[in-house]
């Protein structure tokens, strides 16, 4: 059965909802990779995956642990390169590519559960080509 966009923005207005007075705020840490709930979004923003809207993202920065900087991953890597990707391999072994032009702020209460991680000199490749590329 192929499901329509405006159905899934529907099934994710519902799912946003429940997230929205959820009392649970959970803390995110910078250089780890949690399973988000990122939505159903509009035209060529990422979009979540599954019937919970979600997929990984790493964590650039935290705010007074209520919301976060986060860049949306991907596992599909082949033609994705140039200045709005950064290819890597999270802790756990996984090939990812970081979507940096999707970069935003998150609620931590979209936050799932822990994924992986990124070391140390991933994580400064990746600000140094968001500071090169998307913020200057």
């Amino acid at each position: 059965m192929i499901i329509d966009n405006s159905q899934r923005l529907n099934e994710w207005d519902i799912l946003k909802k429940q997230i929205d007075n959820s009392q649970i705020t959970k803390k995110v840490i910078p250089k780890k990779i949690y399973w988000v709930n990122v939505g159903q979004n509009i035209g060529s923003e990422v979009y979540g995956k599954n019937m919970d809207f979600t997929r990984p993202v790493l964590v650039i920065k935290s705010f007074f642990n209520k919301t976060f900087l986060g860049i949306p991953l991907s596992s599909k890597t082949s033609n994705k390169s140039g200045f709005l990707y950064h290819k890597f391999v999270d802790s756990k072994g996984t090939q990812q590519v970081a979507l940096l032009g999707q970069i935003r702020v998150f609620d931590n209460k979209r936050r799932l559960n822990y994924k992986s991680s990124v070391d140390d000199n991933t994580f400064e490749a990746i600000k140094q080509k968001l500071k090169e590329h998307i913020i200057d």
